[in-house]
């Protein structure tokens, strides 16, 4: 018995270190333990606090456009956006659900907390990127550095200076990911649906799925499409404002926004028979 108790406290205590590790904790601003920031990690879930009859807003950055917020409950949960704006207001205490929100940017992996109406609850989340400031630093004193001296070659000489700085295209905008052998990629995809967002090309490299997106206002959301039909939500990162980047390679996928959908074959990999039973429209 004493055994049983202690494996059961040592699996507690795994699941509080995990929980503690996979989500951002919130740094309260100075005066105002309602207004919050937290720092931004592609990788982390970010927990936050809400009330019935109170709206947290989300405040993204001034270049940042919403794409698309899933939330997994919809009926306790009322939302609404403007500009880089979203509200989210949950209609019962003491209410859990995941949510992903996708902008032109970024993603935000979320854990949405429906407290008492006396519990604590963030009014404003806001959120600091370390990599965006220590990049701007780079570049401003690159840029104080060539006022300055002037760029230089390779030997050491003078260059005339430029008024604007070129933007070279790495490989991964021409030949698909960095580091990657192009002719080890799969494009042996097919796409069945017309919605605007029907992606101009989809491709792997035996690990990671890349879904590339006409220019649009709005960024699907992506579901994996298991045996039988059954669609399950997929997590992805969206790079170069569009390209969808999934951690993982899809035999079946779905793309979907309100009614207007497009699914995905991959057809290295779909040989089963099941597959042609797929019902999920054009």
């Amino acid at each position: 018995m004493l055994f049983i108790r202690k494996l059961a406290l040592g699996a507690l205590v795994a699941l509080w270190f995990f929980t503690a590790r996979a989500q951002v904790l919130a740094e309260p601003l100075p005066g105002d333990p309602h207004l919050v920031v937290f720092p931004y990690d592609e990788n982390n879930s970010y927990r936050l606090l809400a009330r019935p009859n109170a709206v947290t807003n989300i405040v993204l950055q001034p270049d940042e456009k919403l794409r698309v917020l899933v939330l997994g409950d919809t009926i306790a949960w009322d939302t609404a956006k403007t500009g880089n704006h979203v509200f989210i207001k949950p209609k019962f205490a003491n209410r859990t659900t995941s949510g992903t929100l996708i902008t032109n940017k970024r993603s935000y992996q979320l854990m949405l907390i429906s407290t008492t109406e006396a519990g604590r609850w963030y009014q404003r989340v806001s959120f600091e990127f370390p990599d965006l400031i220590v990049s701007q630093a780079v570049d401003e004193d690159r840029d104080r550095l060539q006022t300055e001296t002037g760029p230089q070659d390779a030997s050491g000489a003078d260059q005339p200076r430029q008024t604007a700085r070129q933007v070279v295209p790495t490989s991964a905008d021409v030949n698909g990911p960095e580091g990657v052998d192009p002719g080890k990629l799969n494009f042996n995809y097919s796409m069945k649906g017309a919605a605007p967002f029907k992606p101009l090309t989809v491709y792997d490299d035996g690990q990671t799925t890349y879904v590339k997106l006409p220019k649009a206002e709005d960024v699907p959301a992506l579901f994996r499409v298991k045996k039988g039909g059954e669609a399950e939500l997929v997590d992805y990162t969206l790079r170069y404002g569009d390209t969808l980047v999934v951690p993982r390679v899809l035999d079946a996928a779905l793309l979907k926004i309100g009614k207007e959908e497009v699914i995905l074959y991959n057809l290295n990999r779909v040989k089963r028979s099941w597959f042609g039973s797929v019902e999920l429209g054009d």
